[in-house]
């Protein structure tokens, strides 16, 4: 890997953390609207949109370089793990304060 490269790779966590922010914003609404355990939803979700955009991405590279899904997967990798952390994360705390309010309960969170 050059040292531009590396530079790239290196970039990528800053907008990988806003987007998994953003990921746990969207989940904690998720789930406190639909007041229903929300957490195998999401990660089902989050790991089939994650294989597709894989499968996208890897046709996009295809012209330029032949790459595989492995290799897509471990490139964007940290982006995945931040990104499914933050979706549990999220939808586990909106479970958890929609519980809360339906059975009145102050101390679900």
């Amino acid at each position: 890997m050059s040292l531009d490269e590396e530079r790239f790779f290196l970039s990528q966590l800053l907008p990988t953390i806003e987007e998994s922010l953003k990921i746990a914003i969207a989940a904690f609404f998720g789930a406190y609207l639909a007041r229903v355990p929300f957490v195998l939803t999401t990660i089902v979700y989050y790991t089939g949109i994650s294989i597709y955009i894989f499968y996208i991405l890897t046709l996009i590279a295809e012209p330029v370089q032949t790459v595989t899904m492995f290799e897509v997967a471990a490139r964007n990798s940290v982006g995945v793990a931040f990104g499914l952390a933050a979706a549990v994360l999220g939808a586990e705390i909106g479970s958890r304060l929609s519980y809360g309010k339906s059975n009145g309960l102050a101390e679900a969170v």
